[in-house]
């Protein structure tokens, strides 16, 4: 099996601050899009761009709020 490295990612494993929180939750929360990396907001999702990603242009559908069923 091989091993997907990223080299770039360790500043995020090893040097961002502790958050409190789920930083889905914060990053939906606030109103500093930008800085969250915020690309569009729904009536039950948001899309986020990830910081580190394996791949270009790699994006995140969030649902607005933590439920307990993947078809919910």
């Amino acid at each position: 099996m091989e091993r997907l490295y990223s080299p770039w990612r360790s500043q995020y494993i090893e040097g961002f601050d502790k958050i409190e929180g789920c930083f889905l939750c914060n990053a939906y929360k606030s109103n500093d899009d930008e800085k969250n990396l915020v690309l569009y907001r729904g009536k039950k999702c948001f899309v986020i761009m990830n910081l580190y990603p394996y791949n270009a242009c790699h994006l995140m559908v969030c649902p607005n709020e933590h439920i307990g069923d993947f078809e919910n």
